[in-house]
């Protein structure tokens, strides 16, 4: 209760007691009752004060809790404002690098067009080529295996042409694997190395002749060219080595008696 309250309490009891002896009973009644009524109007007034105070302290807190919770929103909003911006840059960045990499796929496959249809170019040519060559070997006559081995012979021997002959004689040994001819064959190849002055590539050769017929009159004609050629290279004890073979493995051979003249020996007759 306030001073102010007090005092006007004090007041009005005051005056009923100056008043009360002569006021009649009803009267006394009539201002008890108006004092309680009085009373009554200052509680409520006091409690309607006490209750207008914490209201507005209630409101003042609440005001309080709603700007905290405005800033709180702000800043929140704020953040989500940057985040936005970022995911906003992220999207940009990634279209940009998806258009980079569309552009270079078109490029790519372009570029790829282009040289399959060159390749395709290429092997139509390719085709029209292998297809213009087998009409011609089928019109171009045959030639007998025999006449091939005569071809390559006589290029070789006698015309000089000594790459042709050898490529010739190649085709009959294809040709013809099991022909009685095929010993001569791989005999004038290598008579064809010896002509140039191949002498490795003519040892080779002759080598062939040797061990795939042995039995053969140009095995010794062959054992024979091998020391030769290895004369001619400079490999007299190789050479040697070949005549002193030659004369024990085909005595009976023409290859022998010249083998045992250059040996400086005498032929036995």
């Amino acid at each position: 209760m306030t001073m102010k309250n007090k005092t006007i309490i004090t007041t009005l009891g005051a005056v009923a007691l100056l008043t009360g002896g002569c006021m009649p009973m009803e009267r006394e009644l009539r201002v008890d009752q108006d004092i309680l009524s009085l009373r009554g109007r200052i509680y409520t007034l006091e409690q309607g004060i006490s209750s207008q105070g914490q209201s507005r302290e209630t409101v003042e807190r609440q005001i309080e809790g709603m700007a905290r919770r405005q800033a709180d929103l702000q800043a929140s909003q704020d953040a989500l404002r940057v985040e936005l911006q970022t995911v906003r840059g992220l999207i940009d960045d990634t279209s940009a690098r998806r258009r980079e990499e569309q552009d270079a796929l078109l490029f790519a496959q372009k570029d790829a067009a282009l040289r399959l249809g060159n390749l395709d170019g290429r092997l139509l040519k390719v085709e029209s080529d292998l297809l213009e060559l087998r009409a011609a070997k089928a019109a171009a006559p045959t030639v007998a295996p025999e006449t091939l081995y005569e071809q390559g012979r006589d290029l070789i021997l006698n015309k000089g042409d000594v790459s042709k002959g050898r490529e010739i004689l190649g085709e009959f040994i294809k040709a013809r694997p099991q022909s009685e001819l095929l010993p001569n064959a791989y005999y004038w190849i290598g008579e064809g190395y010896y002509s140039e002055k191949n002498f490795e590539n003519a040892i080779v050769q002759f080598q062939d002749v040797i061990e795939k017929f042995p039995s053969h009159p140009k095995a010794s004609a062959a054992l024979y060219k091998q020391s030769l050629a290895f004369e001619s290279m400079g490999e007299g004890k190789k050479a040697a080595a070949l005549r002193k073979k030659l004369i024990e493995v085909y005595p009976a051979s023409d290859e022998a008696k010249k083998a045992k003249e250059r040996s400086g020996e005498k032929p036995k007759t």
